[in-house]
């Protein structure tokens, strides 16, 4: 059994002015946008929600927005 992967190649230098570098954008880019923009949405939600039932001090350390935000961080990978 044999496997044949085909690699693309993207350059992360993209010019939208040049035509032929113009595929390399995604097919849908409102659609990244958009769960991108979900995403944040539920991680303040998220946040503002878990200070409002465990606060912390003015001088202290906002745990609760750490432990969000890591929980959250091997999501985006």
């Amino acid at each position: 059994m044999s496997f044949e992967f085909s690699v693309r190649r993207v350059d992360a230098d993209v010019d939208r002015g040049v035509f032929k570098q113009r595929r390399e954008l995604p097919e849908h880019p409102a659609a990244v946008l958009v769960s991108i923009s979900c995403g944040g949405m539920l991680g303040a939600l998220a946040r503002h929600g878990l200070n409002v039932v465990i606060p912390h001090g003015p001088d202290g350390m906002p745990w609760n927005t750490l432990s969000i935000n890591a929980s959250a961080a091997p999501t985006c990978c």
